[in-house]
């Protein structure tokens, strides 16, 4: 029972300090705007489901996808581990900028929220959307199974707390 809300715990303070965050830089609409799509038709409800069945099984694949490549990348003894994240940084780079280069588009650098937009108003094509997709799912995966960026900078200290409390 205290695991389980210790693992609340973290998922609601690292909630709560990234919407502030967000609040404090990016203002109250730090998202991206979404055009009105007009009279939506009762198929288009119906077909929610299965779009998000399917959201929901890619999620599951990277999920699986990344913790199998982790520990493959984990076995790799010739890159020492202290270095694993300036090559997943480097990766990171190479990918973002070929993509930059390709089609002149930053949206595998951070979030990406202005190339979104830009989406939802056509603004962007449709094999210009494919492309950032897969480059931005290839950095995801370099950036979580070499760098462990998400993990390093909230979780640590958040676990650490719950496994000192446990321990007393």
């Amino acid at each position: 029972m205290m695991e389980s809300i210790c693992h609340l715990a973290q998922v609601l303070i690292a909630s709560v300090t990234a919407t502030f965050v967000c609040h404090i830089f990016l203002g109250e609409d730090p998202a991206f705007v979404i055009p009105s799509i007009g009279h939506l038709s009762g198929i288009l409800y119906v077909l929610v489901i299965p779009t998000a069945g399917l959201a929901a099984l890619a999620g599951a694949a990277f999920q699986k996808g990344t913790l199998i490549w982790r520990d493959r990348i984990k076995r790799i003894k010739r890159i020492p581990f202290f270095l694993k994240p300036a090559v997943g940084a480097a990766m990171n780079w190479l990918i973002g900028i070929s993509v930059f280069f390709a089609i002149g588009k930053i949206g595998v650098f951070g979030l990406g929220y202005g190339d979104l937009e830009k989406m939802f108003y056509g603004s962007i094509s449709g094999p210009q959307a494919i492309l950032l997709a897969i480059a931005k799912f290839s950095c995801d995966h370099c950036r979580l199974c070499l760098g462990r960026c998400w993990r390093d900078l909230f979780a640590y200290p958040l676990l650490w707390r719950c496994n000192r409390s446990r321990l007393h």
